[in-house]
């Protein structure tokens, strides 16, 4: 019985080493988040876009700036809607209109080219998020949620960008 559990041990370790994940082989995914404020999140994001299994630095850095634009899209589309019933929503459509319309716009030009700024404009997007999140907090939002993906995610790019400065 020994001797089948340290088999076992012994197989568990060499397929950890050895073997590449089940989401591909790039092994700078986890370095990488571990240099962030939200670890778990930026792995389990990173993680579901393809496109991370082979990428340097800065490929996870487009991949990040691609998902944060994703979310703060869907974000705004729920506020505006939202909004239209509910005059509570108004400071949070401003700022997703911020976010969407300049500053990731900003982050998805700059992150390949001249990341300071792509690393401001996802410090604006924290701050902007931020804003939406306290005008919420005095009642149940149903974007508190969205709205606190993109604060933290926004940080998680803003870590990662940084990496390339």
């Amino acid at each position: 019985m020994r001797n089948i559990i340290s088999l076992l041990l012994l197989q568990a370790a060499f397929s950890s080493i050895f073997l590449p994940s089940a989401h591909g082989a790039n092994t700078i995914i986890q370095p990488t988040c571990k240099k962030t404020p939200f670890y778990d999140l930026c792995v389990s994001v990173l993680q579901t876009d393809s496109r991370s299994a082979t990428a340097d630095v800065q490929g996870l850095a487009v991949v990040a700036a691609d998902k944060l634009a994703g979310k703060s899209t869907a974000t705004l589309k729920q506020i505006t809607s939202l909004a239209k019933k509910d005059p509570r929503y108004k400071a949070c459509l401003e700022s997703y209109n911020i976010v969407v319309k300049y500053d990731m716009q900003e982050i998805l030009q700059a992150v390949s080219g001249d990341p300071k700024f792509a690393e401001q404009g996802a410090s604006d997007v924290a701050t902007e998020a931020d804003t939406c999140g306290k005008s919420i907090q005095s009642f149940k939002s149903v974007v508190a949620d969205s709205n606190k993906f993109v604060h933290d995610f926004s940080l998680v790019v803003v870590a990662i960008v940084r990496l390339l400065l």
